[in-house]
């Protein structure tokens, strides 16, 4: 896990920001495009992603006035689209990821059983375990 200073540059979407990074020693990485770690919030093209994205720049006016933040990545992996995976950390200590699953903006990313149960409840487990079963044949034990 790393964790740099950094300053907001822009919004993209609500899970995705151009950031400029200080790596120390008066290093900067400017232009550095993050992606929200362990989340995953509506693409911009619907409704649902404008009011996650207005969400986020409010939270960013409200808890990093200059646009100033800490960003903590892991093990600077890259997702598929060549983003780093980060976690933004205002100097109040809000956790923009955090806050956005908090406020209904985003769900749990990736997706597991576990994560559709808090979300959604026992239903879906249902769902999920109804689907495996009229997937998996029927067979006989075997003497």
């Amino acid at each position: 896990m790393y964790e740099y200073a950094a300053r907001l540059v822009r919004t993209i979407d609500a899970d995705t920001w151009i950031l400029d990074v200080d790596l120390g020693m008066h290093v900067w990485q400017h232009g550095v495009r993050i992606r929200a770690a362990g989340i995953n919030a509506p693409e911009l093209t619907t409704p649902e992603g404008q009011a996650a994205h207005t969400w986020t720049r409010d939270w960013f006016t409200q808890h990093c006035p200059d646009n100033q933040l800490t960003v903590r990545t892991t093990k600077d992996r890259s997702d598929a689209y060549g983003r780093l995976l980060g976690t933004i950390t205002a100097p109040d200590g809000h956790c923009l990821n955090t806050d956005l699953l908090n406020a209904g903006h985003a769900e749990p990313w990736p997706r597991s059983p576990a994560n559709e149960l808090h979300n959604h409840g026992q239903a879906v487990i249902d769902t999920w375990i109804n689907g495996l079963r009229a997937a998996t044949p029927d067979t006989e034990p075997r003497p």
